[in-house]
């Protein structure tokens, strides 16, 4: 399998300045352009069951209570921003991704191409959640017992500016655009409701002609396939681009991670999973049916009122779907590695002392950033002592403390005894 590196952006710009610069350009364009061949060919998984919709504010980070402002900052990120979009969240898949319903991106092929264009060079921004629970089973005065689930700590770790590079230091080994061709064999959605190999907008005729010019992909380009999907006549479509976190060996963080916390003798059970934010981009066309689908209201009826067993086929059947782009972003290639973190060990040793404070500190809804590196580093190592107690102990090693000094030194001997007795103790076990 051959992948060509991202092309540069066509478009300089925000998503902003192409929604203004759509405004004077709602006026369909020609859609009948020849098309050229292309030579990227990809292998999609794709999604087949209709995602969860839940609704997530773009304007916080994902959980509460981040101690670090740098996160809002990075979460809040222009370049992200996309006007009459919104942000969802699938907890199934531990992904967030961005839907737009924007009638002018459904129907103008120039302004679609440049938009995905400039989606294309941002990548995913990557988490870990941590979760640590355990179970508290009672009984009532008829001697029922029930059982409670304890959580006992439930944070993420922010890898948004280690685990891949920064936004413009991505270049085109570490990040690859796939696009989809025509006939080239892999199972998609090319606009169509159901996964295809081909596709019947590649005539006979000129498929025959392209091979006998010693042609082996017959194309077309992204902006291609943004011209069919703004000529596809169908009300209910869409268009996405997915972004993918490639060679990261999750297993191993996953792994290290339990290790450092069961280091600190806690015995619940501990789940360590990946949460990407803005893993795809989704534009829907602006039809009634797909304005309910991604209604929270709608989707939770829905669910409540089992009526997706009817409306799911329905939207397999009137929906036509373009995945055919992708983007790839690789953490390591041919064993060098493109994030600021180095490798996973690498990455996970960097983060160990403020993990570990994490999970002592039961820190629930809150972000593990780089700055809680250096004050758990710090605490671990009693480096926290105010001025004044240095001073103290100073004049101990000099032999000229005083009887306070002495009694001081007492109940902090005594203070740290217990707290290496508290850590040196489990904690976190079920309780029956």
């Amino acid at each position: 399998m051959t992948a060509s590196k991202a092309q540069a952006p066509a478009y300089a710009g925000n998503s902003s300045e192409i929604h203004l610069e759509a405004q004077n350009a709602l006026e369909p364009s020609s859609v009948s352009g020849s098309f050229q061949p292309y030579t990227d060919d990809a292998d999609f998984g794709g999604e087949d069951n209709p995602p969860a919709y839940t609704e997530y504010d773009e304007s916080r980070p994902p959980v509460d209570g981040s101690r670090d402002d740098s996160i809002n900052e990075r979460i809040r990120s222009d370049e992200y921003d996309i006007p009459g979009a919104r942000v969802l969240t699938s907890y199934r898949e531990g992904k967030t991704y961005t839907i737009s319903l924007a009638p002018y991106l459904s129907s103008n092929a120039e302004v679609l191409y440049k938009f995905f264009k400039l989606q294309a060079e941002l990548p995913p921004q990557v988490f870990v959640s941590v979760k640590g629970t355990h179970t508290v089973s009672t009984k009532n005065r008829d001697k029922q017992s029930s059982t409670q689930t304890i959580i006992d700590f439930d944070f993420l770790i922010d890898g948004s500016d280690s685990v891949l590079p920064p936004v413009r230091c991505i270049d085109g080994v570490y990040k690859v655009m796939k696009v989809i061709q025509d006939n080239d064999g892999v199972s998609a959605y090319r606009g169509s409701r159901f996964r295809s190999t081909n596709r019947n907008w590649c005539k006979k005729k000129r498929i025959a002609t392209a091979l006998e010019g010693g042609q082996i992909n017959i194309g077309p380009t992204l902006e291609e396939w943004c011209q069919r999907f703004c000529s596809d006549k169908s009300s209910v479509k869409s268009f996405t681009l997915h972004r993918d976190v490639v060679n990261w060996n999750f297993n191993l963080i996953r792994r290290q991670v339990i290790s450092i916390i069961r280091s600190t003798n806690y015995c619940g059970t501990i789940t360590v999973s990946p949460f990407i934010q803005q893993s795809r981009v989704t534009i829907y066309s602006p039809s009634l049916i797909n304005r309910l689908r991604t209604s929270s209201f709608v989707w939770w009826t829905c669910v409540i009122l089992q009526l997706w067993i009817i409306t799911w086929p329905l939207l397999i059947l009137l929906e036509k779907r373009y995945e055919i782009v992708r983007v790839e972003h690789h953490i390591s290639r041919g064993g060098v590695y493109s994030s600021p973190g180095g490798s996973e060990n690498d990455w996970v040793q960097t983060y160990t002392p403020a993990i570990k404070a994490a999970a002592l500190g039961r820190r629930q809804g809150e972000v593990v950033t780089t700055a809680d590196i250096p004050r758990a580093r710090d605490m671990f190592m009693n480096r926290l002592d105010s001025e004044s107690e240095r001073e103290r102990r100073q004049r101990i090693d000099r032999g000229e403390g005083t009887w306070a000094d002495s009694v001081v030194d007492l109940v902090r001997g005594l203070s740290e005894a217990a707290h290496r007795w508290n850590v040196n103790q489990s904690w976190g076990s079920d309780e029956y």
